[in-house]
């Protein structure tokens, strides 16, 4: 059975925070959207007993931004972070600048996803057989307006072929990981905490009703980030563990 739950927690002087607490099966697919503040926590339990084929789980992280081009015309983009589960194996795909983190076994913070960065040596050098240039505003951006190099959607920018909608696709073996837990965030987080520092900071809260997502978004606010702020973290319980349960 799939649980959901949500709730206005309160609101600070830009926006309101909201608190989505989900409990993930083989039949849901957590999905946030269009967010400013968000937390998500999920557990992965393998089903029980085993189903007949691969055991799928699927988490799927989507964040829309607007860029405007002129006094008149804008373009809107989506990054899409996406995990599935298969048994002993993660598959995640990523388009744009969401990220990906495990914590191993060890504790260690294994990156499951790369950003999608104008400054980045193989994006630029795409960029410019494109014909297109990246121009430091702020940030570094394309065509002096987005500040990444892949995503879905920004057809004006598209359709000069600078822009392009391709993923990354990786693998991990979760038998040589053997994973405590993974965050799928967007780059406000990322703007705000190192790979590494965001593993510590939800390792220490893992105990808390939401794995630690909550206190992460606010801790990423407090640190003056002002960009989507949208967290899920899956926590993985092993087998001996769940059969125990």
């Amino acid at each position: 059975m799939t649980m959901l739950s949500s709730q206005v927690m309160y609101h600070s002087t830009q926006a309101p925070i909201f608190l989505y607490s989900v409990r993930a099966d083989t039949e849901h697919i957590p999905v946030i959207r269009n967010s400013t503040y968000n937390a998500v926590s999920a557990t992965y339990e393998p089903a029980r007993p085993p189903a007949p084929g691969p055991n799928l789980y699927s988490f799927m992280l989507v964040t829309r931004t607007s860029q405007r081009l002129s006094a008149y015309e804008k373009t809107t983009c989506t990054t899409c972070l996406i995990a599935l589960l298969s048994d002993k194996d993660l598959t995640v795909a990523n388009v744009g600048d969401s990220r990906g983190v495990l914590c191993d076994k060890d504790g260690n913070a294994i990156p499951l996803s790369h950003d999608h960065k104008p400054y980045q040596l193989k994006e630029r050098k795409r960029i410019k057989r494109a014909g297109g240039f990246i121009s430091f505003n702020g940030s570094w951006r394309v065509q002096g307006i987005l500040a990444m190099s892949r995503s879905l959607g920004d057809y004006p920018l598209k359709n000069l072929n600078v822009v392009i909608p391709d993923p990354d696709i990786l693998t991990f073996d979760l038998d040589k990981l053997q994973p405590e837990f993974m965050i799928l965030a967007s780059d406000g987080l990322w703007d705000a905490f190192s790979n590494e520092e965001a593993v510590r900071f939800i390792k220490e809260r893992l105990d808390e009703p939401h794995f630690g997502a909550k206190s992460i978004v606010l801790q990423s606010f407090y640190r003056g980030c002002p960009d989507n702020i949208t967290v899920m973290v899956v926590k993985f319980r092993n087998s001996s563990k769940t059969e125990e349960q």
